[in-house]
């Protein structure tokens, strides 16, 4: 019974030496939560940045399509000029 005894402290210590190799796991909780704050964050000011660009093209696009709607007013003006000075 002697060589099971030995072999249990030997299990024993080998088990206490590996086990303060191990970091707390309350550590590892804590850089998770903070890890997942800081995505969050960073998700935040992603889409800011993307509110903004939506926004300029959004202005851009209003912009394009105003001109486009004068072009095509006035091009149904000079058509329409055209027709009478043919009539004519």
């Amino acid at each position: 019974m002697s060589e099971t005894s030995d072999t249990l402290h030997q299990f024993q210590a080998d088990f206490n030496a590996t086990k303060t190799l191990l970091p707390p796991l309350q550590f590892k909780h804590e850089q998770q939560e903070l890890a997942g704050a800081e995505n969050k964050a960073s998700i935040g000011e992603t889409n800011k940045r993307t509110d903004r660009v939506v926004e300029f093209f959004g202005g851009k696009l209003d912009t394009v399509l105003a001109t486009m709607n004068k072009i095509a007013t006035r091009v149904e003006v000079l058509g329409s000029k055209i027709d009478d000075a043919n009539k004519a």
